[in-house]
């Protein structure tokens, strides 16, 4: 965190009245936010060495986060969105001896008797300059229980630095802040990154939950209203963003330069149709063990992938897996052994001829036929979903061996047979091995309601695969020859 303080020192002095951050209805400039966050540092002092920071997203959260970092203490960002039993065991596994919170979320700790506090108004001329400052960042994963990683001011700051110089960051950037703070993406991005930078950030708070609700208008509005230069954005609100233009009739500012896209898979359609509404997405990947970002596609690149590593940081892919050298790894799991600057991610990849990072699937998701092929379902599945028709696809292998989609169209549900239609033409570039042989029409309600997706969004798969085993009526063998579709 010493290097993120020396910038806001930095700024504080050289353009003190710059905002720093704005949002709806106010601002702060970097020499205020200096003032404040020094403040609280003062008070930060007398807290305990671990401290749990849940509060809505806003210029509370910011300098909790940096106040935090400037008084030597261990922060562990609390995601309001974990189920209550997930913040317990966050809480009582790194140690939280004190929750910063504000009127609203209040509510979450109660229970839990842990002593808790607002984040301070008050203001200091000095900033403390004490190090050691560090984080626990925990993931909800794919089985719900949190893990807890654990991350030093090395790996933020390398991350940052690399990321100012794959994005071309500057101080005339407007960022505009979509994503929860919670997320370490975010915090990378939508804080560190603009400090360092000396840019502008403005806070969207809200826009994301109205997204995912189905309203996008918010998120259209920010865009809008602070013209910014970049974001960060989730396949999901990649996908509102671009709708809400085409539905508009017009394109995204022409401002935007650098839209990151991370989280999860991002299809092929769904950056064709980003493009085609003027929003300059970039995919890319990384996980919170290599401090969220491993590799995103440069500013102008047009490009599936998930573009080259970032500066410093090493991907080799050994026996199909992703693994990651480099100072952005981190110290390891709250209670684990170092990795000693070592990852082995789990992913599964490949580059492609100009140095591309493609992420294939994961590892443990491999399904093995009964002729004793593997096969990555997430590779069939972009195939599949690179069809605008076709919102979702999870493919698993059924009791029977046969090779099963699972598909839930993008608008109205279309006959079955025109769905195994377009599955059919989606997967011919597989090896016959690797088509699947079987396809369930579903919807996004039903999968809601049947809890198969975990709390990142992704699939249960053993679940998908029990739910729809044997189901008969819309399902529909896949005949129809290739070729003939083709032509």
């Amino acid at each position: 965190m010493i290097d993120l303080l020396a910038s806001l020192e930095r700024w504080a002095s050289e353009r003190p009245a710059q905002p720093a951050f704005t949002w709806d209805g106010g601002a702060i400039g970097y020499g205020a936010l200096r003032r404040r966050v020094a403040g609280a540092a003062e008070e930060f002092a007398a807290l305990p060495p671990v401290v749990g920071l849940l509060a809505e997203d806003g210029i509370d959260w910011v300098i909790a986060d940096l106040a935090a970092g400037a008084a030597g203490k261990t922060l562990v960002p609390i995601p309001p969105f974990f189920s209550a039993q997930q913040i317990a065991h966050l809480i009582a596994d790194a140690g939280v001896a004190h929750v910063l919170t504000d009127e609203r979320l209040q509510p979450l700790i109660r229970p839990l008797g842990m002593p808790c506090s607002p984040v301070p108004c008050r203001e200091a001329a000095v900033l403390p300059n004490i190090a050691g400052g560090r984080r626990l960042i925990y993931t909800s994963g794919s089985t719900g229980t949190p893990k807890g990683v654990r991350l030093g001011g090395a790996q933020i700051g390398h991350s940052v630095r690399a990321l100012a110089q794959a994005s071309a960051a500057g101080a005339e950037d407007r960022h505009l802040s979509v994503l929860p703070f919670a997320l370490l993406l975010e915090q990378i991005c939508g804080i560190y990154l603009v400090l360092h930078a000396g840019a502008s950030c403005h806070i969207a708070a809200g826009a994301a939950a109205r997204c995912a609700e189905g309203d996008p208008g918010a998120l259209l509005k920010a865009c809008e209203a602070w013209q910014p230069t970049t974001t960060v954005l989730v396949p999901q609100l990649l996908a509102a963003l671009a709708g809400g233009y085409a539905a508009l009739g017009r394109k995204a500012p022409v401002s935007l330069r650098f839209v990151a896209v991370g989280g999860a898979a991002v299809p092929a359609a769904l950056l064709e149709a980003a493009w085609a509404s003027g929003i300059p997405a970039c995919s890319g990947y990384g996980l919170s063990e290599c401090c969220s970002v491993v590799s995103v596609s440069r500013p102008g690149s047009r490009s599936h992938s998930a573009g080259p590593p970032l500066p410093g940081v090493t991907v080799e892919i050994e026996d199909g897996e992703i693994v990651v050298s480099g100072p952005t790894v981190m110290q390891g799991y709250l209670g684990g052994a170092a990795p000693e600057g070592r990852w082995a991610t789990g992913d599964l990849g490949h580059f492609d001829g100009d140095g591309n990072l493609v992420v294939v699937g994961r590892k443990d998701n491999l399904v093995v036929t009964p002729n004793g092929r593997n096969i990555s379902p997430e590779w069939i599945e972009a195939m599949v979903e690179r069809d605008p028709r076709i919102r979702r696809c999870v493919v698993v292998c059924g009791a029977d061996g046969a090779l099963t989609a699972i598909v839930t169209p993008a608008d109205t549900l279309p006959a079955p047979g025109d769905l195994a239609a377009a599955v059919s033409v989606a997967v011919r570039e597989a090896p016959a091995y690797a088509r699947p042989t079987l396809c369930i029409p579903t919807s996004e309600e039903v999968i809601a309601g049947d809890g198969l997706l975990n709390g990142k969004g992704e699939p249960r798969r053993a679940a998908f695969a029990a739910c729809f085993s044997g189901v008969a009526g819309p399902s529909l063998k896949i005949e129809v020859p290739l070729e003939f579709i083709a032509s």
